[in-house]
């Protein structure tokens, strides 16, 4: 499924212009994931459409993979935004990041 975003992102179809990235400095850069769930086996591959939308607009994309957000399983959109919120405050220290939240837990995306 990530793979599948990730192809998405950076190949959605149709007729496409080159992005205009943001300014060189603009991105305190970070590690690329946080992955809660085990799910990565392969990190070369994911760290590597990461640097590559990095390199074309100067965003710096983060994913986290968790099964819970502030401790529970069931949440709502207000407290996936309060969650979001705090763990870009947490992990960023600039405005120059995209973060890409994954939940699962018992099967339920």
């Amino acid at each position: 499924m990530i793979i599948s975003i990730l192809i998405l992102i950076f190949n959605p179809g149709g007729k496409q212009e080159a992005p205009i990235p943001l300014e060189s400095g603009a991105v305190i850069k970070t590690n690329y994931y946080t992955d809660e769930l085990g799910c990565i086996h392969n990190s070369s591959v994911l760290e590597e459409g990461m640097e590559h939308f990095y390199e074309r607009t100067g965003v710096q994309p983060y994913l986290y993979l968790t099964d819970n957000v502030n401790g529970q399983y069931s949440f709502t959109p207000t407290e996936v935004k309060t969650f979001l919120e705090h763990k870009y405050n947490e992990l960023f220290q600039d405005e120059a990041h995209l973060l890409l939240l994954f939940t699962e837990h018992e099967g339920i995306y």
